[in-house]
Order: C-alpha cells, then sequence, then structure tokens
C-alpha cells in the first residue's frame, strides 16, 4: 500500500502538466479533447490544479519522515 503513494504523485504531476499544457495550447489546436476541457474550463481548472499541487508539495515537508528522506537522497545524489 505504501508503495501506491510515489506512483500516484507521478501520475498527478503528469496529469498537472499535460493539464497546463493545454491551457498553454489552448486556441492553437482542435483534438478530441477539446470537446471536454475548452478554454473556459482550462482557465479555472488549470490554475486550480497547479496550487492543489503546490499545497500537496508544502504539506509534505511537515511529514514527520521528511527530514530522514532528505538525509538518504542527500547520500545518494550527493555523497
Amino acid at each position: 500500500m505504501r508503495r501506491a503513494a510515489p506512483l500516484s504523485g507521478c501520475w498527478w504531476r503528469c496529469w498537472l502538466g499535460w493539464l497546463g499544457w493545454r491551457w498553454w495550447r489552448s486556441g492553437k489546436t482542435q483534438d478530441w479533447a477539446t470537446a471536454y476541457l475548452p478554454p473556459e474550463r482550462l482557465r479555472w481548472l488549470a490554475p486550480l490544479g497547479l496550487l492543489v499541487a503546490a499545497g500537496a508539495f508544502v504539506a509534505i515537508q511537515f511529514h514527520p519522515m521528511t527530514p530522514m528522506f532528505r538525509e538518504l537522497l542527500g547520500r545518494v545524489f550527493f555523497a
């Protein structure tokens, strides 16, 4: 069960990246997603999703295990 959290986080980052890209490219192309994500919907959905992602990133910094994970990542990448 604990392994699902990193995969879920990766999925959310990919989805938010795609959503931001759709917002940036809205009005330039027409494809299958244009009917579901018109520019009017993307104008509020993309920033809201990015705010939620930023809030989740800040919230995870207060997790009790975060200092240990930072130390391990430092050993892996910088030692």
